[in-house]
């Protein structure tokens, strides 16, 4: 995550950066698991959380060994979402899996339907992860920092907009961007 992410939205940063940077998905994992195993932590680390983000997630899960358990927030969604590159990836975090973090009733179904067991009875572990509706975090932080956009920003000014008078489109999915449609 970019450091500006951190200063703007007034959070710390990480105890442990890997910095493996942009390439291919083979380099970056076999990147982000070396530089892994090199921290000095990776005794002592009691889980890893990672984010909705399939490839990265599928990575981040590998790095972890057997004995790291793995939280994956928002990543129930993604599971039935196949056909895009992100797609299998979180059927590579599943081995690994010991809390899946959902943003709604619908994704907790469909892992449901998928055969996770929803009892989330004794101990979380990679054969019997528990499943939680946690809410819609991204939507919480865009409400939390709304105001504060509001405030800082310069953005609309800055190009000439008039209030309302744009639609705000993120497209960070290859799937959106690389494929032409009709």
């Amino acid at each position: 995550m970019s450091q500006v992410f951190f200063d703007e939205l007034g959070i710390p940063g990480a105890d442990i950066a890997l910095n493996v940077g942009s390439g291919s998905h083979g380099a970056q994992t076999a990147r982000m698991i070396e530089a892994s195993k090199r921290t000095e932590d990776r005794k002592t680390r009691r889980g890893t959380v990672v984010w909705r983000h399939e490839q990265h997630a599928g990575r981040c899960a590998r790095c972890c060994e057997d004995h790291i358990p793995v939280a994956h927030v928002e990543g129930g969604p993604a599971l039935l979402q196949q056909g895009h590159a992100g797609g299998s990836e979180p059927r590579g975090v599943r081995p690994l899996l010991h809390l899946a973090l959902l943003p709604t009733e619908t994704a907790v179904t469909n892992l449901a339907n998928e055969g996770f067991d929803l009892k989330n009875a004794g101990t979380a572990t990679a054969d019997k992860p528990h499943v939680l509706n946690c809410g819609d975090v991204m939507f919480d932080n865009s409400m939390r920092f709304a105001e504060l956009a509001k405030e800082r920003s310069t953005i609309i000014a800055d190009l000439g907009l008039g209030m309302n008078g744009f639609i705000l489109a993120t497209v960070h999915r290859d799937n959106n961007t690389d494929e032409r449609n009709g």
